[in-house]
């Protein structure tokens, strides 16, 4: 009898273990997994050049700072011209915004700073997903475009700043200072190169820009004085390098 329990038990273990292999094989099968990292550009854009609000401030743009990204894609063919993609990266960006004040009028205008010269440094989880155009074939290489949304997580904030006489550096910000959520659309043109049948190199230029405001400095809560900047919005492009299994 133990015999035969053995017997079943090794057999449902072999069964279960081809089926979960077949499938995995599955998956590999219908969907790409790759590797990517790049190295760019990014600023934060305000969208006026006054924050529109009862203290009028003069927001400017002033600067940026480099980008950085790594992450996963993962690929799923429609037919040999389209793709959607998607998968998960890590990307530090930043920018550094000024706000002058031109008026301090309201009723709490003692609370606010006349001067905020802000230097941001943020990292965010970022979740695209998108649709990849493929164009012509060149020998080994293949041209494609892509034109996708990404949804972001704020997992760090940081700055250089100023606040009238104020200055302080690699400040940890406080938690409603900075939206916690970014959304935007990205679009880019690339290559790959066939390395395999099934392994690919690939190199591309990709843009992004942001949708939602990605600050908000009224609703500080450190010690020193309140500002506004607007709606402030994040750019950064990208040169993208990675490697299709």
């Amino acid at each position: 009898m133990k015999k035969i329990i053995l017997l079943l038990s090794g057999l449902a273990f072999t069964t279960s273990t081809l089926m979960a292999q077949s499938k995995a094989e599955e998956i590999l099968t219908k969907y790409r997994f790759g590797l990517f990292g790049g190295i760019g550009y990014s600023s934060l854009k305000p969208t006026s050049s006054s924050d529109g609000s009862l203290y009028k401030y003069d927001v400017t743009r002033e600067g940026g700072r480099p980008a950085f990204e790594l992450g996963l894609n993962i690929e799923k063919g429609i037919n040999k011209r389209y793709a959607f993609y998607s998968g998960v990266g890590m990307n530090w960006m930043g920018g550094k915004i000024k706000s002058v004040a031109n008026s301090l009028t309201g009723p709490d205008s003692n609370n606010y700073a006349r001067l905020a010269d802000m230097k941001y440094k943020l990292q965010y989880v970022q979740i695209p997903l998108g649709l990849k155009l493929k164009a012509t074939n060149i020998d080994r290489f293949q041209i494609y475009a892509q034109l996708g949304l990404d949804l972001g997580t704020l997992i760090g904030r940081k700055a250089d700043y100023t606040l009238d006489a104020v200055t302080k550096t690699s400040e940890k910000l406080p938690i409603k200072s900075m939206n916690p959520i970014s959304l935007g659309y990205q679009m880019g043109v690339g290559t790959e190169f066939k390395v395999t049948d099934n392994n690919s190199a690939f190199v591309g230029i990709l843009y992004h820009n942001g949708f939602i405001d990605h600050t908000s400095p009224s609703t500080r809560t450190a010690a020193e004085k309140k500002f506004n900047d607007g709606n402030v919005r994040g750019n950064v492009i990208t040169l993208r390098v990675g490697y299709y299994f």
